[in-house]
């Protein structure tokens, strides 16, 4: 008789498909977790393990030491790289938001490699790059978040043309938000030079990039894009997903 270490419980081909599909699931929450706890680690995992003080950016986290010598820049930098490569590794329903989210990922890991400057420049690298993630996931949300909401009509949701149209305004409202809070970060740490409520205007851009992968994660769940997609059941016209 044949040694068997684990289970060898029988898979239907659905099944064995719905299995595999929640490791492309859990990176999508895993960018929304890591984005949404961010802030709150570096915040609170300063004060409390290094006995910093509030930082006046996100960034000043990568230098500033604290009790003993202690710091959050592994954290920092190790948060930054286990998000930059989730977003390099997910794969959007078009080339334009892959690409995006390529980009995306390239540059929250320069983000960590390149710590923030003490220059008097418009613009660092370190800026650049933090910016440009920030714009790219911006035009995801933005430009490319409502291809797959037509999939909505094969669900049992009540009024799909309204959960449509609430859901196109929120995807806008977080794309825009993003932005926003990037400029006034922008405007804050180099027009103005002040370090105040910088680290809360960058933080908050980065719980409304958590609310879009949590939002979407949840629309994804409900029509089932992702399993439908991999069964070929459907297909992508006019830069809309559909039902075959």
């Amino acid at each position: 008789m044949a040694f068997r270490m684990f289970s060898d419980t029988d898979l239907a081909p659905k099944e064995l498909q719905e299995h595999i599909l929640t490791t492309y699931i859990n990176i999508r929450v895993g960018i929304a977790v890591i984005g949404i706890a961010f802030p709150f680690l570096l915040w609170l995992g300063g004060s409390l393990y290094a006995r910093l003080p509030l930082q006046p950016s996100m960034s000043a986290y990568y230098h500033a030491a604290g009790f003993d010598g202690r710091s959050m820049r592994d954290w920092f930098v190790g948060l930054l790289f286990v998000e930059g490569i989730f977003l390099y590794l997910y794969k959007g329903f078009g080339r334009a938001e892959n690409l995006a989210l390529n980009i995306a990922g390239v540059l929250a890991v320069g983000v960590a490699l390149i710590p923030e400057g003490t220059g008097q420049s418009w613009i660092t690298a370190h800026g650049f790059c933090a910016i440009g993630l920030f714009l790219c996931i911006a035009y995801v949300a933005l430009f490319c978040a409502d291809s797959t909401l037509d999939l909505i009509y094969d669900t049992d949701m009540s009024n799909p043309a309204k959960v449509i149209a609430r859901l196109k305004l929120t995807y806008k409202l977080l794309g825009s938000a993003m932005i926003t809070s990037m400029l006034v970060a922008y405007i804050l740490n180099t027009v103005l030079k002040t370090g105040f409520g910088t680290f809360w205007v960058e933080a908050g851009g980065i719980l409304f990039f958590g609310a879009y992968w949590l939002m979407k994660g949840l629309e994804l769940r409900k029509t089932a894009a992702d399993l439908k997609t991999i069964r070929a059941q459907t297909r992508k016209t006019g830069g809309k997903v559909m039902s075959i």
